[in-house]
């Protein structure tokens, strides 16, 4: 067995008699040969740390990109063209925000698994007011959709010329589109009714605990409610004394 730095895969070769000089996968050079289970688990905590590093790595990377949009106008290509002056605050403190974990507050929202599907527009027809996530620009919609509507007008065209193909055809369109078609990435709905890609707005949540477009709180009600209460002064039962007057 082999395992690449690279890649941060393990990997077995059938034939053991001949040496691995890379990996069959990347076919990079960093390949190591795993000499006993102890071994293997030494690797395997390296993994674990190496993707760790790239995923905060990744995660800076973002937020970089994000402060790049701060002030700038963007163009969200929808039903028709719409404008959105981009301002976004990035607190840089050591601590990050407040407020309950991240994973808290992601239960808390209403999520869409696979993306925005049809099925969901009369339930929710504000979640599709934009088609594209406001971080990395990408559609917010299940692409399976797509699909889906593409398969029925091709089907409609071929059953209009001829019974007999179409039914091959489609037969084979279907098949090939299930082996090729990708479910969305899961959308996260916030209280202000903005949807963002799940794991954009996680990394978001991490420096801000406001959304992004509207700069509204995304903590529970009962957060805001609190932390609001906790600032306020309470009222004197009696009134200051005025110096200079005379008591009556």
């Amino acid at each position: 067995m082999y395992y690449c730095h690279q890649c941060h895969s393990f990997y077995a070769v059938r034939d053991g008699s001949q040496d691995v000089v890379e990996c069959v996968a990347c076919h990079s050079p960093l390949v190591e040969a795993v000499r006993s289970a102890a071994h293997r688990e030494e690797l395997q905590r390296l993994m674990e740390q190496q993707q760790r590093a790239e995923e905060e790595q990744a995660q800076q990377r973002l937020l970089r990109q994000l402060r790049l949009l701060d002030g700038i106008e963007l163009q969200v290509h929808g039903a028709g063209p719409q404008w959105h002056l981009v301002h976004l605050f990035l607190p840089s403190g050591p601590d990050g925000p407040g407020g309950p974990p991240v994973d808290e507050l992601m239960r808390s929202f209403r999520r869409f698994p696979h993306g925005l599907r049809e099925a969901d527009r009369a339930a929710h027809p504000e979640a599709f007011l934009e088609s594209a996530c406001l971080i990395c620009l990408e559609p917010l919609q299940d692409p399976a959709e797509g699909e889906r509507e593409g398969e029925r007008e091709t089907g409609g065209e071929e059953r209009g010329t001829n019974n007999t193909t179409t039914t091959t055809t489609t037969t084979t369109t279907t098949s090939t589109s299930t082996e090729t078609s990708s479910e969305g990435q899961p959308v996260v709905m916030l209280p202000c009714k903005h949807c963002y890609h799940a794991e954009c707005i996680r990394t978001w949540l991490q420096q801000s605990r406001q959304c992004p477009l509207c700069r509204a709180s995304v903590l529970p009600q009962e957060n805001v409610s609190n932390a609001a209460s906790s600032s306020d002064i309470p009222p004197s039962s009696t009134p200051p004394a005025h110096s200079g007057e005379p008591n009556n």
